[in-house]
């Protein structure tokens, strides 16, 4: 099936978080200085964290900090609707970051069997996660948790047939191969695919809808350079 997104307000104090960074991106994307495609790539992920609910932990920053939990919290609310209508409903969450799989792991946790799929952990645990969704799995409600990066490659998790972005990387790559983790050979279900894009109190667009729309229009928008950024944020 499409993708759907679904829009959710930063609350006031997130955005004024978020708008002062924007500004100062743009300002400095348009200060005439030597930005590289790379750098550009930089200042627009610090943005992406702040939709995603925390700072920090970007090119030798301090260690990444929690700000706030508006889109996790309506993924919660989703996936507790989603429960009702399907006791055995099950799902996976593809997160840019590993702080904001972490915190939404624990915000799903009480509610179903839940496991955290990223690079880096133990055989062991990558076999418990796969085995919870993977052909043949049971009948029962789960949800994955993972960082579509290094978790959305080569994986069989067929078990369930709703993939959720909760945020996305801007790499076309990254998007075609999480997708295709529902599509193994044992799938019989539609396949649903949603994304969660926050937005400024009165609606107002951030880099969320920026990354969605070049995902879409297949743009990759790590080659872009400043003054396309610059524009971008701009809304223009």
């Amino acid at each position: 099936l499409d993708p759907v997104a679904l829009e959710v307000p930063l609350s006031p104090a997130t955005w004024v978080i978020y708008r002062e960074m924007r500004d100062n991106a743009i300002l400095r994307l348009e200060s005439g200085e030597v930005v590289s495609a790379a750098q550009a790539g930089v200042l627009v992920m610090r943005l992406a964290q702040i939709t995603s609910g925390h700072v920090g932990g970007v090119e030798g920053q301090e260690e990444p900090s929690a700000i706030g939990d508006e889109k996790l919290e309506a993924t919660v609310a989703w996936f507790v609707a989603r429960l009702e209508e399907d006791p055995n409903f099950r799902v996976i969450f593809w997160c840019r970051f590993r702080l904001e799989a972490e915190r939404l792991l624990a915000k799903l946790a009480p509610r179903c069997t839940t496991k955290l799929l990223y690079g880096g952990q133990t055989d062991e645990e990558r076999a418990e996660a796969i085995a919870m969704l993977g052909p043949g799995c049971p009948d029962r409600p789960a949800a994955i948790v993972g960082t579509a990066k290094t978790g959305g490659l080569g994986l069989d998790l067929s078990g369930a047939s709703t993939t959720v972005y909760v945020s996305n990387d801007y790499s076309l790559m990254v998007r075609q191969q999480s997708e295709a983790r529902v599509l193994g050979p044992n799938q019989k279900r539609p396949c649903a695919y949603l994304d969660f894009a926050a937005t400024g109190p009165k609606g107002e667009r951030t880099v969320d809808h920026l990354v969605l729309k070049a995902l879409r229009a297949k743009d990759e928008l790590a080659g872009w350079g400043a003054a396309r950024w610059a524009a971008e944020l701009r809304g223009e």
